[in-house]
């Protein structure tokens, strides 16, 4: 199946070495997917860039990479056999950033567009940075629909981990990318935590009934569906 590779860009300087990476490592034929690249010269953030994107996309399959990644070899033929044991073939499947717990949320992933169908929009676009990661994970794990693709690695050349002997939060002090400084401040934290905390009941229950399957139609069929996280937009306001 093919594969929309989407990348938010915000360091244009990384964008030459990373696309020739995907095209040495993915393990595919170049015929076998495309990349979408956008700088997000407004800085509106990577939700809302990944919605971009996602809109733009060709294909039911989406990955999504930061410009500060370095994929592995077969990264991409590795996350695609991944996809391929879950339950009727979709959902998310984890990629590894080579940093975070394997039991955490993933930062980079590959997506069935099947998943749109109930969460929406891949990154919830109410958060600034962090956390959507998180409800994204949510929404699959809860329902059944997540994969972790161990061997699908993508080295995240994050500055919150480049000094194993400091914490994250020590490494974006030392660090001269004002960026990360901006999206991780305490203030945008403090916004996009209690954006998921607020969320967080409807996700459980809206992942519950995708498990269930009690959705209004049957999930194997073309009936349209309403999205459930539309009826969370008056707690973004």
């Amino acid at each position: 199946m093919k594969t929309s590779i989407i990348i938010p860009v915000i360091r244009p300087q990384n964008l030459e070495k990373l696309i020739a990476l995907i095209k040495e490592n993915a393990g595919v034929p170049e015929s076998e997917y495309e990349i979408l690249t956008e700088e997000d010269t407004e800085r509106i953030g990577a939700p809302k860039m990944v919605k971009k994107l996602t809109e733009r996309s060709k294909y039911d399959l989406v990955m999504f990479l930061g410009d500060d990644c370095l994929p592995q070899p077969n990264f991409l033929i590795l996350a695609l056999k991944a996809m391929n044991n879950l339950p009727d073939k979709w959902g998310l499947v984890g990629l590894d950033d080579m940093h975070r717990d394997p039991r955490a949320a993933p930062t980079h992933w590959l997506a069935h567009k099947k998943l749109l169908e109930y969460c929406g929009e891949f990154f919830h676009t109410g958060y600034i940075h962090q956390y959507c990661d998180n409800e994204l994970w949510l929404w699959a794990m809860l329902s059944g629909h997540y994969i972790r693709a161990n061997e699908a690695k993508v080295f995240h050349d994050h500055p919150g981990f480049k000094d194993k002997n400091k914490t994250f939060v020590e490494n974006l002090e030392a660090s001269d990318d004002e960026d990360m400084k901006r999206v991780y401040n305490a203030e945008n934290n403090d916004h996009d935590k209690s954006l998921y905390e607020a969320r967080y009941s409807i996700i459980v229950v809206g992942a519950a009934k995708i498990k269930n399957k009690s959705l209004t139609g049957d999930m194997k069929t073309n009936e349209p569906k309403k999205s459930l996280n539309n009826s969370l937009d008056t707690i973004d306001k």
